[in-house]
């Protein structure tokens, strides 16, 4: 029989079994908190998780994500079958394939799930056996990926673009690898431009392109890259057949992986014969982001404390779990983080005090972490409680993943909405986007409401047709057309109606462009009627000047003749008694001349060239002198007149200015029916601003207007364009030459004034002549002395025409003057230098070979300062002849003169400057 224990030894026993017991229960508490928080990740982890039985395929357990990622709710995915949800595999290979993990005893890989709604998604699946109560089952946690495999295919898409855009670049492209300088990869324009293989060009050499007497240049080119990066060269490659191509080369030291490559462009050169801009390839850096990596799991008390922190810490913040567990919130977050979590704890445990929380819910917030290194990140953090079994809230699980990239990727994209924003607000331009389809605006900038007059209501949600802005429908089908064919087009000019009916001229570019995958159309249309206007303005006067300088010529040339016509008649008419039966023949000859002279007056102010005796004049007076004139001459014309109070005073030719005048009423009476018709005349001070001065090239400020309104018939607009070109007439032959308005025009301008005109057909026609108000007394004309006046002086007169000496050396003479005669500038300087005093007047022409009339003018007046001079041409360049009358010149007289007008000119100059001289 067994020796019972002693007490002793029951006693130790006892103590042993105590501990044993404390053991077993301090494990099983271990255990169940373990439990505890598996179960916590099992449920609300950011993965799917599911217990399946392998022989039915039927779900065992399973957390709700598993639910949220397939759209069932869990009575739903309880009843379902995996063949159900499966959409990669059927029913019997998933079978199989779990029999295989089964054997194997995990798997990873991917398949394609069914989704409630029937979308189908990507679904990473990790999967193995595990034992449960002696049961074998497939536990799989299922990771939705489809937003992985979306940027897969979107990079394989690029990859596939990246080829085709190396394939369809206009010329060359390779890849060198360095040192070797081997070619390692080339578009398919090196095949067919240079004739080799594939084979060809595996690695063959970058020397091998070149000429012999260009390797050294190559290397040196090469080295430049090396060094600097990148560089250009222009050599010629040859192809396979020997044929020569000079290409514009680019080189681009590049490293991919560890090892160095040279990548460039040649563009072909000789066919082209035109720059090529550099062709920059910018390196696409391809880098996947695994995506089954750990989240960061961390879980606090309701006091906001950590009490566990997932290893995945490091990675995500640099912090290994112990440090981070030490850290306080304030030590996590940015302050407007930290605000932003305050915020939400606070309404959430409002939310639990009332009993109308959800126990299930996940909170997901966009919070900015602190970094190890300083910096800080974005991260989504899925926000839920842990409970008790009565519900209540005792921690806090956080699972988070860094967002950073995906905050600089929208940050970036907010940033250049707003800078596309700001552009196409402040556009000058008219900036409109359209669909395609159909036509509709859906956006306009303010330029386009303000260019055309709509307001954005009008506008939106209708077509151009619909708001009329077509000035002409084939140059919409210009548009649509180059859309059609190119998907763009550029620079279409045309003509656009506005919302007043007014017509704009513009220039529209347009271009298919794709927003949110609906095809659009984006145009942008500058107003350029204004620089069209211009360009009319300076075509025709640019076609004003050049007629101009042969009509000029050919009056200067026409006065010579006429003036040794008139000399020469003037001298026999001297000759002869007024009794002579000749005299009528000589008055006949002078009224011939008179009216050629009228015609190279018509061709001086066209010439714009003539500005000679500048004075301040009266308008009013030169209006109403003119006008009283003509009157008597035209009965059938009823003149009605309308003044602004006198003196108008303007600094003008008096003599061109009353032609101009005598032109306009011509004009009105030979546009009216022969029975008469009515003309109205006005003057008025009118103020022109710069935008009216700048089209018309003249000067803003205060301006005599001067308007001439007839009754007569009126004329087209294609007539009106023409109205002021040198020799366009509308009259039958013999009643016009064309001349009359454009030599008005002439004058005008070279008064610095405007001259415009309106008319309709059968409404008559309205002139407006604008020329700058001065502020200077009106000069009046003194009434001309027809009887000759002789005088003794001494007269220099310096022409080059041998005919003009002539002729008015002998009216000199005969008038009892004394003349010498120069037929140069120089020797003119010379007789003045040689005979001082002895000179009292010279006449001297503009226009002189060698030393001009200016220059001759000047050099008298140095030698001789009160020398008087009378200024004489038939026609003044670029208003010289007003700069020499600025300078003091006494007089001038217009070729051609007659004998009496010679007499009265010099006596006239002679009588000032000798009281000049005395005074």
């Amino acid at each position: 029989m067994a020796e019972k224990p002693t007490y002793a030894e029951l006693e130790k026993r006892v103590e042993g079994l105590s501990k044993a017991l404390e053991s077993a229960i301090q494990r099983e508490k271990a255990f169940k908190e373990s439990e505890r928080y598996y179960r916590a990740f099992f449920l609300h982890g950011v993965n799917g998780v599911v217990v399946l039985d392998p022989e039915t395929v039927q779900p065992i357990d399973f957390n709700d994500q598993v639910c949220r990622q397939l759209g069932y709710t869990r009575d739903e995915f309880a009843q379902l079958r995996l063949s159900d949800i499966e959409a990669k595999e059927t029913a019997e290979e998933s079978k199989a394939h779990i029999q295989q993990i089964i054997r194997n005893g995990f798997d990873n890989f991917e398949t394609l799930q069914l989704t409630k709604h029937g979308e189908k998604r990507h679904v990473h699946v990790s999967a193995q056996v595990i034992d449960i109560d002696g049961r074998q089952v497939y536990h799989c946690i299922w990771r939705d990926i489809t937003e992985r495999k979306r940027a897969e295919e979107e990079l394989l898409r690029e990859q596939l673009l990246m080829k085709t855009l190396l394939d369809s670049l206009p010329g060359i492209f390779y890849l060198y690898a360095f040192p070797a300088l081997r070619l390692v990869r080339w578009n398919k324009n090196h095949e067919t431009l240079l004739g080799f293989g594939p084979e060809e060009l595996q690695d063959r050499s970058i020397l091998e392109w070149h000429l012999p007497e260009a390797k050294e240049a190559v290397l040196e080119a090469i080295g430049v890259v090396m060094e600097k990066g990148q560089n250009m060269i222009e050599s010629t490659l040859l192809t396979k057949d020997g044929e020569r191509i000079p290409f514009l080369m680019t080189g681009v030291k590049v490293e991919l992986q560890g090892q160095l490559y040279m990548v460039g462009v040649g563009i072909d050169i000789s066919e082209r014969n035109r720059a090529l801009e550099a062709l920059r390839e910018s390196e696409k850096k391809y880098r996947l982001i695994a995506e089954n990596t750990a989240d960061l799991i961390s879980v606090m008390d309701m006091n906001l404390h950590f009490t566990y922190v997932s290893p995945a810490s490091m990675r995500l913040r640099g912090f290994t779990a112990e440090e981070a567990m030490a850290q306080t919130l304030e030590q996590v977050l940015t302050p407007e983080s930290l605000q932003a979590v305050e915020a939400v704890f606070e309404k959430e445990m409002l939310l639990e005090a009332s009993g109308t929380a959800d126990p299930d819910r996940t909170r997901i917030l966009e919070l900015e972490q602190y970094k190890k290194d300083g910096s800080t990140a974005w991260m989504e953090v899925g926000i839920s409680f842990l409970r008790e079994k009565d519900g209540q809230p005792v921690e806090i699980l956080a699972v988070t993943r860094d967002i950073t990239d995906r905050k600089r990727t929208e940050l970036a994209l907010r940033e250049s909405e707003e800078k596309f924003r700001l552009t196409y607000s402040s556009s000058p331009d008219a900036v409109t986007i359209s669909r395609l389809d159909d036509g509709l605006y859906v956006e306009i900038n303010e330029s386009f409401t303000r260019g055309l007059g709509h307001t954005r209501e009008e506008v939106i949600g209708k077509t151009s047709l619909e708001i009329n802005i077509w000035h002409d429908l084939a140059d919409r089908q210009k548009l649509v057309r180059g859309l059609k064919e190119k998907g763009y087009c550029e620079n279409l000019e045309a003509q656009f109606r506005r919302k007043d009916g007014s017509l704009i001229t513009a220039l529209m570019s347009a271009r298919v462009i794709s927003l949110k995958g609906v095809p659009h159309i984006i145009s942008i249309t500058r107003d350029i009627t204004e620089s069209k206007l211009m360009a009319t303005k300076l075509q025709q006067i640019q076609k004003f000047e050049a007629i101009g300088t042969l009509a000029g010529g050919i009056a200067h040339d026409f006065n010579n003749l006429l003036m040794g016509i008139q000399g020469r008649a003037s001298l026999i008419s001297l000759d002869l008694d007024e009794s002579h039966p000749h005299q009528e023949q000589i008055r006949a000859i002078e009224e011939y001349i008179r009216s050629a002279t009228n015609l190279t007056q018509q061709l001086l102010g066209l010439a714009r060239g003539g500005k000679y005796e500048v004075k301040p004049v009266d308008i009013n007076e030169l209006v109403s002198g003119s006008s009283a004139m003509f009157g008597r001459t035209k009965k059938e014309i009823r003149i009605h007149t309308k003044y602004q109070a006198s003196p108008l005073v303007v600094e003008a030719d008096r003599r061109q200015i009353e032609q101009v005048l005598l032109n306009m009423y011509i004009n009105a009476w030979q546009a009216m029916p022969p029975h008469g018709g009515e003309l109205y005349l006005e003057t008025k001070i009118v103020t022109m601003d710069e935008a009216s001065c700048k089209i018309y090239q003249t000067k803003p400020g205060r301006h005599v207007k001067v308007s001439i309104t007839d009754t007569g018939s009126g004329m087209s607009e294609a007539i009106r364009q023409q109205i002021f070109d040198p020799f366009f007439t509308t009259k039958e032959k013999g009643r016009g030459t064309g001349l009359g308005l454009a030599s008005a025009y002439g004058i005008i301008k070279n008064h610095g004034g405007v001259i415009t005109v309106y008319s309709e057909v059968g409404h008559g026609t309205t002139f407006n002549i604008y020329l700058p108000v001065s502020d200077k007394k009106a000069h009046r004309e003194a009434p001309i002395d027809e009887k000759l006046i002789k005088g003794s002086s001494t007269i220099l007169l310096v022409d080059d025409e041998k005919l003009i000496i002539d002729v008015a050396q002998a009216m000199l003479e005969r008038l009892g003057y004394r003349v010498v005669v120069c037929m140069g500038g120089q020797e003119a300087v010379k007789m003045i230098t040689d005979m001082g005093h002895e000179i009292d007047l010279v006449i001297l022409d503009m226009i002189i070979p060698g030393m001009d009339g200016g220059t001759t003018f000047d050099c008298i007046r140095q030698i001789q300062p009160d020398m008087p001079v009378i200024l004489s041409s038939g026609y003044a360049i670029n208003g010289q002849a007003d700069k020499i009358m600025h300078k003091g010149c006494n007089g001038f007289i217009q070729k051609p003169y007659n004998i009496s007008e010679l007499s009265q000119k010099v006596r006239k100059v002679l009588d000032e400057s000798k009281g000049s001289i005395q005074h």
